[in-house]
């Protein structure tokens, strides 16, 4: 059995499609679409239209004119997607606290099929390959027909959703390359790949293409990859937990030797992550101990009862697709780039803009500003804390 993927269109719900949700062999090269890679829970169509719906509820009203959307569904029939994950990490430096016994553990356990599966590559040749080759994948078109065409296809990726985001942008870096773009070709094709993360289970800061991603830090799926991130995530969060359970039990040694996670909302440029301690409050006051799976199954703009920074965290990824599939619209005669990131988070939508609007985007541009000075001065207290504990860190 060889682990395979399925890609699907949402379509209007019928006897033949009860959840909504048609097969489809690939996506025109030169549709404006968006495609969203769900986390590796999506094994049956209904999970897969369920992806593919949020972010149609999150933008449709938005837009000028329709646009389709699709998402996928796995069968991974025995592969081991959490060792091909962890192999990923380790191949780009991204556990570097990682013992060398465990190092090893995953390492003896890989395997070409684990290392490569051939489910990434059925994916690219069904949505990436055609935007940017002509004759069945064998001949390069021009790097502005193929930006153009890249940049009509917006990602969005869910947990498992962000390996493989990864994995098809390798594959179109080394497809690129075997076709002759030149290396500032790839670059500009590269860059105009969108892709907007939830949570992604991969490493982060190496991709070329424009690959933003939104975490809370008390997500207990997976982790994200900057090498001393995770680690001292889970280093705070144990802290937290003693001094919660300090204030609790009126223990002032433990109140003294232990900080409560004090982790503002920040975003890491190198790593173009956004990132917050929470989505939600901790259910009935029950403090760090609670492991609330709504950290990492909301993915919704605007759902009940999120923490300011958690509304925060979502409208920014909801607009980063809004602005993305806006720009895809736009390439009509002529390539137009995608916006930087302090742009695609700005409120958009269709018609004029507002002086509501424009008040509006001024105070996210203004918390974008601090969020990127709070991540500047997170990586600095990482690399300290990691530092204390006796070890050199070199970028």
């Amino acid at each position: 059995m060889v682990a395979s993927i399925t890609l699907g269109q949402r379509i209007e719900k019928s006897a033949e499609h009860p959840y909504g949700w048609k097969e489809v062999n690939a996506i025109a090269p030169d549709e404006v679409c968006v495609l969203y890679l769900g986390g590796d829970g999506a094994q049956e169509d209904r999970i897969a239209n369920g992806y593919a719906k949020t972010v149609e509820d999150e933008i449709a009203d938005a837009l000028p004119e329709k646009v389709n959307y699709y998402s996928v569904k796995y069968d991974f029939a025995g592969h081991s997607k959490e060792i091909a994950r962890k192999l990923n990490f380790l191949k780009h430096r991204a556990t570097a606290v990682a013992s060398k016994s465990t190092k090893y553990f995953i390492e003896v356990q890989a395997s070409e099929y684990t290392l490569n599966p051939q489910y990434i590559d059925t994916l690219y040749r069904a949505t990436l390959a055609p935007r940017i080759s002509a004759s069945d994948g064998t001949q390069k078109i021009s790097a502005e027909e193929a930006a153009r065409n890249i940049r009509k296809m917006t990602i969005v990726a869910h947990c498992h959703g962000g390996y493989v985001a990864h994995m098809l942008e390798k594959k179109m870096r080394a497809h690129m390359q075997e076709l002759g773009y030149s290396p500032q070709d790839s670059k500009l094709i590269c860059s105009q790949m969108l892709v907007v993360a939830h949570a992604p289970s991969c490493p982060l800061g190496m991709q070329k293409s424009s690959f933003y991603s939104f975490r809370s830090a008390y997500d207990a799926e997976g982790e994200t990859g900057w090498n001393l991130l995770p680690h001292y995530i889970r280093k705070r969060k144990k802290e937290e937990r003693f001094r919660f359970n300090g204030e609790e039990t009126h223990n002032a040694e433990k109140i003294a030797q232990n900080r409560w996670f004090d982790l503002p909302a920040s975003y890491l440029e190198k790593k173009r992550l956004f990132l917050i301690k929470q989505k939600h409050p901790w259910p009935n006051d029950e403090g760090p101990f609670m492991v609330n799976p709504k950290e990492h199954g909301d993915i919704r703009c605007g759902s009940k009862g999120q923490t300011q920074d958690g509304s925060m965290l979502l409208l920014f990824s909801r607009n980063v697709v809004l602005s993305g599939v806006i720009n895809s619209l736009q390439q009509k005669e002529k390539f137009t780039p995608l916006p930087p990131i302090n742009e695609l988070i700005l409120e958009n939508g269709y018609g004029e803009e507002s002086a509501e609007r424009k008040v509006f985007n001024g105070k996210i541009s203004a918390k974008f500003k601090q969020l990127t000075e709070n991540g500047r001065n997170l990586i600095k207290e990482i690399i300290a804390d990691y530092r204390q504990s006796g070890r050199s860190y070199r970028d």
